[in-house]
């Protein structure tokens, strides 16, 4: 096995929830685990990372949960296709069911997320770029 595939192996997991990985390539095993912040299992004596925040403004589990859009998978959010697209939605906007809200990218696959509902943006959660879990609030959608 190549050092660059090694590597990109190590990319990998460290970007995304799994937490160990292990291949095996003939006679070659290679073990990956991610030991660090919340949720892996931090090992005594090891140095610890702060976790990097998920939500830019008010916290969402102090919302109505019948309004809040959450994510369908783990990924990278993107409010657009591309640097240069305009955004899928913005604050203020009328939405339909079905409807583009944004992109989730994961294992180098951009996902598009559709609404679920009609309404109206009342409020964006996350940044674009920003690391998401399953489940985690993107939008408020007020109907």
């Amino acid at each position: 096995m190549d050092l660059d595939k090694i590597e990109e192996l190590i990319r990998l997991v460290d970007e995304s929830t799994v937490t160990e990985l292990e291949i095996q390539e003939e006679e070659t095993t290679i073990r990956i685990s991610k030991i660090g912040p919340a949720g892996y299992g931090s090992e005594p004596g090891s140095p610890s990372v702060a976790p990097r925040p998920t939500a830019r403004k008010s916290r969402p589990d102090k919302k109505d949960p019948k309004k809040l859009f959450r994510s369908p998978m783990v990924g990278s959010f993107y409010r657009s296709s591309n640097e240069e697209d305009a955004p899928f939605v913005n604050e203020g906007q009328q939405v339909e069911k079905g409807q583009p809200l944004c992109v989730i990218e994961a294992l180098k696959m951009l996902n598009m997320v559709e609404s679920d509902r009609d309404g109206m943006i009342e409020e964006i959660l996350v940044d674009s770029g920003q690391a998401v879990e399953y489940g985690q609030p993107l939008f408020v959608i007020r109907d």
